[in-house]
C-alpha cells in the first residue's frame, strides 16, 4: 500500500489492515486517524480491532468517523482538534483515502 503524503509529516491511505500496522510503527508512524465508520464494508476491520493493536505498538489512534456525503462542522472540529495534539507523522485512512484527504482540508483551512 502506498501512503500519499498531503501536507508535512501528514499521510492518508486507502483503508488499512491489522496485518499492516508493525510496518506503520516501523516506518515511524506515531498516529492514526481512521476517517472510515465501521461496518461500510464487511471485510474492514473495525476501529477498536485496530486501536486494539496500535495500542501495543505505541501509535495514538483516533476515531472521526465520515459519512463521504455528510461532514459536519463538529466533524472538521473534532479533526482540527485532533491534528492539534496528535503526534507526527500522521496517517489518517479511509475506504480511498478521498475523505480523509477533505476533512483534513476543511480542518486546516480553519486555521489559515
Amino acid at each position: 500500500m502506498a501512503l500519499r503524503e498531503i501536507d508535512h509529516n501528514t499521510f492518508v491511505s486507502e483503508q488499512i489492515t491489522i496485518n499492516q500496522l508493525a510496518d506503520f510503527a516501523e516506518a515511524g508512524i506515531k498516529s492514526i486517524i481512521c476517517n472510515r465508520p465501521d461496518h461500510e464494508s464487511p471485510d474492514q476491520p473495525s476501529f477498536s480491532q485496530i486501536k486494539a493493536v496500535t495500542d501495543t505498538l505505541g501509535i495514538d489512534a483516533y476515531y472521526i468517523p465520515v459519512s463521504p456525503q455528510n461532514i459536519t462542522q463538529d466533524d472538521i472540529d473534532h479533526m482540527r482538534s485532533v491534528l492539534q495534539k496528535c503526534k507526527k507523522p500522521l496517517l489518517a485512512y479511509c475506504r480511498s483515502g478521498s475523505r480523509s484527504i477533505h476533512l483534513y482540508n476543511l480542518a486546516k483551512a480553519i486555521d489559515a
